[in-house]
Formats: C-alpha cells, sequence, structure tokens
C-alpha cells in the first residue's frame, strides 16, 4: 500500500468517525474538537480492522493526528 493510498484512507476512516466532510492530513486532535477521547479509541479500533494491524501499549499514544497515524500505519504494515 503506497503512502498516498494510505493517506486518503486515513483520512476517509478519522473523517467518517468524527462525521466530517474531509479531513486534512495536518489535522489532530488540538484541531478538530470532534476528535475527543471516544473518537480517538474508535479511530484506533478501525485503523486496526482496516489495515489489520496490531496496536499495542507501547504505541496507542501515537494516534493524535492524521500524520502520525500515516507514519504508524505504514510502519506497522512493514
Amino acid at each position: 500500500m503506497s503512502n498516498d493510498s494510505t493517506s486518503l484512507e486515513v483520512r476517509a476512516i478519522v473523517a467518517e468517525i468524527l462525521g466530517l466532510e474531509e479531513v486534512l492530513e495536518s489535522a489532530s486532535q488540538e484541531t478538530l474538537t470532534e476528535w475527543d477521547s471516544m473518537a480517538y479509541l474508535s479511530i484506533v479500533s478501525a485503523l486496526e480492522d482496516t489495515f489489520e494491524i496490531d496496536i499495542t501499549e507501547e504505541n496507542i499514544n501515537d494516534f493524535g493526528s492524521v500524520e502520525k497515524i500515516i507514519l504508524k500505519v505504514l510502519e506497522c504494515k512493514q
């Protein structure tokens, strides 16, 4: 999976969970009020299901921005 397709898919997942039409790669918990702790958990769960990755205690805190999510998903898929 390429970086571009990963970016598009991650952004689509985050947008759907947050109930937004579109989410930019620069979006984060700090920039979107919709991205609360419940949304965070929903995003993590959707990422695990969609990309068939395991999010562990060591990396669970690395999913607070779209940019970090993309990097982690790419790293986990290697």
